[in-house]
């Protein structure tokens, strides 16, 4: 269990898993690591993405609800799901929902076109790319859903309330998303026992299987398409270098020369900083270094924030990022 103020959170079944990072969290589906991390980032700001992201159903009050938001305790309509998930699949990008694609008159003429819908972006590539990276997942073996995949790179996330009252599967491929939610429409009470699925119903179950039936019929003739590969996000080592030099970058993209493909970049000096003098150091005489010390790595500092005079070698002109 986790407790943050007031608010008490545990996982399904009361499992417990220790430190675990986000892959881990979303494969396994660990409530207690997303609602630390709605805490770390804010209610309001995450409530904030998720509106530019269409979710436009929920009654969300600023000051009133809390926490427990990160594990579902808000309605939301299943179009807006499948319409925020839909972002991720777009790798950012956000199109209104419609239910009509194309209007023809009797002749042919093409009265109203949806096909290509206005798109906004409401997040950075690189962020959709690692999320849909992660929620691959879910559909795979060991995750929550690691029994529905349908035979073509898809991703998605299961969801259960509370007593089995509610369970969710959203999912999607590069092409599509969809929604599928069960439960009892005239007030929320425990599903169990149904559709041959023995105990309760959870988002791994019989929604994840739904899933999986409309989504193999649905893309039978859809040629088959991978998710872009998610760049690494910048590591703290590199955000330390930045800071160092006050926001100068040495990397400047190029535009790749000659005919051999590859991303070209062009390294400069860095400008001169005065070194914080609370963290200068006086490197120990050869005769003082411990045995094991090694020269030509460089210590943890030194690779962080480099050396003036190495900063300051002629740079090295058109040379392709990884040569």
């Amino acid at each position: 269990p986790l407790t943050i103020d007031d608010y008490k959170a545990q996982n399904y079944g009361g499992s417990s898993y220790g430190e675990v990072d986000l892959r881990t969290a979303t494969t396994k589906s660990v409530n207690t690591a997303f609602v630390a991390l709605m805490n770390d980032v804010g209610v309001s700001e995450t409530m904030a993405l998720a509106k530019r992201m269409g979710i436009s159903t929920s009654d969300y009050q600023e000051g009133t609800h809390g926490l427990s938001i990160a594990l579902g305790s808000l309605d939301v309509s299943p179009l807006d799901m499948a319409s925020a998930f839909g972002v991720f699949a777009a790798r950012g990008e956000r199109a209104e929902a419609t239910p009509v694609v194309r209007v023809l008159d009797a002749d042919g003429n093409v009265l109203e076109d949806n096909a290509e819908p206005e798109r906004q972006r409401v997040l950075e590539e690189i962020t959709a790319d690692n999320v849909n990276e992660i929620m691959q997942g879910v559909l795979e073996a060991g995750g929550t859903a690691g029994d529905n995949g349908i035979d073509r790179p898809a991703a998605g996330k299961t969801g259960t309330a509370q007593e089995n009252k509610d369970a969710w599967f959203v999912g999607y491929t590069p092409t599509l998303s969809t929604s599928v939610w069960m439960g009892y429409s005239d007030a929320p009470r425990e599903m169990r026992n149904i559709g041959g699925v023995r105990g309760g119903i959870t988002g791994g179950s019989l929604p994840a299987a739904t899933w999986e039936s409309f989504m193999t019929a649905a893309l039978a003739d859809v040629p088959v398409t991978d998710f872009t590969e998610p760049a690494p996000i910048t590591d703290l080592a590199d955000i330390l270098r930045r800071r160092s030099r006050s926001g100068f970058d040495t990397r400047r993209l190029m535009e790749p020369q000659g005919t051999e493909p590859g991303v070209y970049v062009e390294e400069l000096p860095a400008p001169a900083v005065n070194a914080p003098t609370a963290t200068t150091t006086t490197a120990p005489e050869e005769d003082e270094r411990e045995e094991g010390d090694d020269d030509e790595g460089g210590s943890l500092l030194d690779s962080l924030f480099p050396r003036q005079d190495d900063e300051n070698k002629p740079p090295s002109r058109g040379r392709r990022a990884g040569d």
